[in-house]
């Protein structure tokens, strides 16, 4: 009995991998019937067309298009915004399967710090608003970017930690969390 199934691939790399279960299998030929057989249809989401995936309008074409490789956080905004449109109008329990599961992805990509307040956006969040999550979200990130340089600058003027926390209103541990993220990248560089 061959049963199907569907698996999305969004590597760098070509797909290599056998798309049947017998041939996994050494000689799995010689099974014949004998063995549970099953095949999956490989959907490579970084080899389909962007535009592709945009004008389908639904679910799974909008979080394909999110989970292609991206080169920065930056580019994530930039594609959730060019989806919200599509996210206003899929049906409420699409929606809500979205949100989830952008929730999931954005919480692994992103500063552990800034969880509580991603998952407060997204959840809170109804598909009337959407720009305006896209908008918290992105504003999120761009605030602990800019801390964090502010951080640095302040380490490289020889602050320390407790003027640095004092200065820019930051918890002392968020500062030194900065502080030893910038130490390990600079010793790499020397």
């Amino acid at each position: 009995m061959e049963r199907k199934s569907s698996q999305e691939y969004n590597g760098q790399n070509k797909w290599t991998a056998p798309l049947a279960f017998k041939d996994y299998f050494h000689q799995g030929e010689l099974f014949g019937e004998q063995v549970l057989d099953f095949k999956y249809i490989l959907l490579d989401i970084n080899r389909m067309e962007k535009d592709e995936l945009i004008n389908n309008e639904n679910l799974i074409s909008s979080i394909f298009y999110l989970d292609r490789t991206v080169k920065n956080e930056e580019e994530i905004f930039e594609r959730l915004n060019t989806i919200s449109r599509v996210l206003q109008y899929i049906p409420r329990e699409d929606f809500l399967v979205f949100k989830n599961w952008v929730k999931h992805i954005l919480i692994n990509r992103f500063p552990e710090e800034q969880s509580g307040e991603i998952i407060s956006l997204i959840e809170n969040s109804n598909q009337e608003e959407v720009s305006f999550m896209i908008s918290g979200l992105e504003q999120s990130y761009k605030k602990n970017t800019e801390n964090a340089l502010a951080v640095v600058k302040l380490l490289l003027e020889g602050k320390t930690v407790e003027e640095i926390s004092e200065k820019l209103n930051l918890p002392p541990k968020k500062v030194i969390e900065i502080k030893e993220i910038f130490e390990s990248i600079n010793s790499k560089l020397n």
